[in-house]
């Protein structure tokens, strides 16, 4: 069985945090690339 495990995020949500004004458009494309180039990792290259 394969599972995400997902870091507690004390400040609030990844979405609550993305749609904030906290972060500049292009901070929030640098995060959106980073988790979709994991998960294409871990769908395609990580081996069991």
């Amino acid at each position: 069985k394969i599972l995400l495990v997902y870091e507690y995020l004390e400040n609030g949500s990844l979405e609550k945090n993305l749609f904030s004004n906290s972060y500049t458009w292009e901070n929030r494309f640098n995060i959106a690339l980073g988790i979709a180039r994991a998960l294409a990792y871990l769908h395609e290259e990580c081996l069991e």
